[in-house]
């Protein structure tokens, strides 16, 4: 007896008709996979379906560049009015505070020594190749011009 309760199909007919089944199933399946993969690549219905997230971030990009831009123009418009200031505070300081005065404020010994160390090792790695620019001269593994 097969599988619907009919008497009338053998075992090979039931397989047969079982793996045709299983293989419309993977035929349909593969032809949803297929049609989700071009969904995903197509540039239209990509744009359609995240509109509103592209309108928001664009949205977001031009407010970001308009308040950066009025931040810079602000600083621009005031930087004279800021350096009067803070002359006058360097002025009431020093006047205030004479032990202060105008000498630079150092840190602490170790992070002098620190900033020695890094300016030296700057200096050292960029010397070398800042020569070289200056001179014209090839880097290493580039060919000399014969002289």
């Amino acid at each position: 007896m097969s599988q619907d309760g009919s008497d009338n199909g053998s075992p090979r007919e039931d397989l047969l008709r079982r793996s045709q089944d299983t293989r419309n199933k993977l035929v349909r399946a593969v032809a949803r996979l297929d049609e989700r993969r071009h969904d995903a690549f197509d540039v239209r219905k990509q744009l359609q379906r995240h509109l509103k997230q592209l309108a928001i971030g664009v949205g977001v990009l031009i407010v970001g560049t308009a308040a950066t831009s009025a931040f810079v123009m602000h600083r621009l418009m005031t930087a004279g009015k800021r350096r009067r200031s803070a002359r006058w505070r360097l002025v009431k300081t020093a006047w205030s505070e004479p032990e202060r005065g105008l000498r630079a404020q150092r840190g602490s010994f170790m992070m002098e020594v620190l900033r020695s160390l890094a300016l030296t090792l700057t200096t050292s790695l960029l010397g070398a190749p800042l020569r070289r620019a200056v001179r014209g001269s090839p880097g290493p593994g580039a060919s000399s011009p014969a002289r």
